[in-house]
């Protein structure tokens, strides 16, 4: 099969498939566009999807409106809903996650069903399985995180020793914590790290100063 267009009847007219058994299993999914080998190869029922390049979204079912444009990005996803996946074996693992986005190579690879995860750089959010609402900017940020939500990581490296600790700020590069189950810990700056739950970082150990055009304040009982 090289090129199918608007392949089994009219209900699925507005499906697009250009490459090797692209589509086959489709049933009455419509608006799907497929390019690449093998791309949406079970599909049967889910609509608005599109899989660009070799393998990508190969198992989906019933999932609909996912984006999927990479070498095996979302290939295992069944019936996961709105997700986007850009880049080299982009979350490739996904299976039932939805509203998940990930942009670069290998970006939340690992994730089955955690959802509402962003993550945007290079093995970011690698190891995310079941963590959900996580979002990481930047090159491996978060990248150990396995079932840890809620977690915010900007920079290089970022919050990477984490992996179930939930409700974690950190931005700077390898800024984070210094466990993997600390949770409501926030560190700002170069390196800045937290050793405990519910504290806040700045800096590393290199700051001399600390400064602020008025004094701290302490709010009110």
């Amino acid at each position: 099969q090289g090129l199918t267009i608007g392949k089994g009847g009219s209900a699925e007219s507005t499906n697009t498939a250009v490459g090797f058994i692209t589509l086959v299993a489709n049933t009455t999914g419509t608006l799907n566009t497929a390019i690449g080998y093998q791309n949406l190869y079970y599909n049967s029922t889910g609509f608005f999807n599109t899989a660009i390049g070799s393998q990508a979204i190969v198992d989906n079912t019933t999932g609909n409106e996912n984006t999927a444009n990479g070498a095996q990005a979302l290939t295992n996803n069944t019936t996961g809903d709105n997700n986007t996946a850009v880049g080299s074996q982009t979350l490739t693992a996904n299976t039932t996650g939805d509203d998940n986005t990930a942009v670069g190579l290998h970006a939340l690879y690992s994730n089955t069903f955690g959802y509402s995860n962003t993550a945007n750089g290079a093995y970011s959010l690698l190891g995310n399985n079941i963590g959900v609402s996580n979002t990481a900017n930047g090159y491996a940020s978060l990248n150990s995180n396995t079932s840890g939500s809620f977690n915010t990581a900007v920079g290089y490296h970022v919050l990477i020793n984490n992996s179930d600790g939930s409700n974690n700020t950190a931005i700077g590069s390898f800024a984070g914590t210094n466990s993997s189950s600390l949770s409501n810990t926030t560190a700002i700056g170069n390196n800045a790290t937290t050793t405990a739950s519910n504290t806040i970082r700045l800096g590393d150990a290199f700051i001399t100063s600390i400064t602020g055009q008025v004094d701290f304040s302490f709010p009110s009982d």
